[in-house]
């Protein structure tokens, strides 16, 4: 049991020291932009209203005065202004539909990614450290360092024995990992030291 501890506690290790800088990074860039895109969406849609409200103000105005003046011709234009503003606004208001949608996605996404950022920072301040902490332990007791940066499917390290230093490369894909286990428990000494 102690075996299958041991080994997936290095994988764990070896996995989060590979991945998580990239994945920390490429989290943070996407929710820059999110975030970025986000305040641009509301920066346009802030701005249609306003012009919205702007045009349709300006238009009623237009209309009171020449109703007030009783002018046919210029009531005749105002009012195919206002239907060619009607049809604008229609515009506006699909458009503004689409960039609400757009705005509601890109914000589930920022809650996503925050989640995903949070639980990043977990792992690189709670687990990195305390599986760093079982790693030494684990090496104070077996006296097996092992390399972590090899690319390739061999185990590699070093077995610190008491008179004899004994390199250890384990083909990982040829074995089991019960043999591979067993294999590096056997270079570990059963007797204690007592220095």
């Amino acid at each position: 049991m102690l075996d299958d501890q041991f080994q997936e506690t290095l994988d764990t290790l070896v996995s989060i020291c590979e991945s998580q800088p990239e994945k920390l990074n490429r989290v943070s860039r996407l929710q820059r932009g999110f975030f970025d895109q986000h305040e641009q969406t509301a920066e346009t849609v802030t701005q249609i209203i306003k012009d919205m409200a702007e045009k349709e103000e300006n238009l009623a105005q237009n209309l009171a005065d020449l109703e007030a003046k009783n002018n046919p011709n210029e009531l005749e234009t105002l009012e195919e202004e206002l239907r060619l503003c009607k049809i604008k606004n229609e515009t506006l208001d699909s458009e503004l539909d689409h960039l609400q949608k757009e705005l509601d996605r890109l914000t589930v996404q920022d809650e996503q990614l925050t989640a995903m950022e949070s639980e990043i920072e977990k792992d690189t301040t709670e687990v990195i450290p305390s599986a760093l902490h079982v790693v030494k332990l684990y090496q104070l007791i077996t006296k097996i360092k092992f390399e972590y940066d090899t690319q390739s499917p061999v185990l590699k390290g070093v077995h610190y024995g008491q008179n004899l230093v004994t390199p250890i490369n384990i083909d990982t894909a040829e074995k089991s990992r019960r043999e591979i286990a067993d294999e590096l428990w056997s270079l570990v000494s059963s007797e204690w030291d007592t220095k």
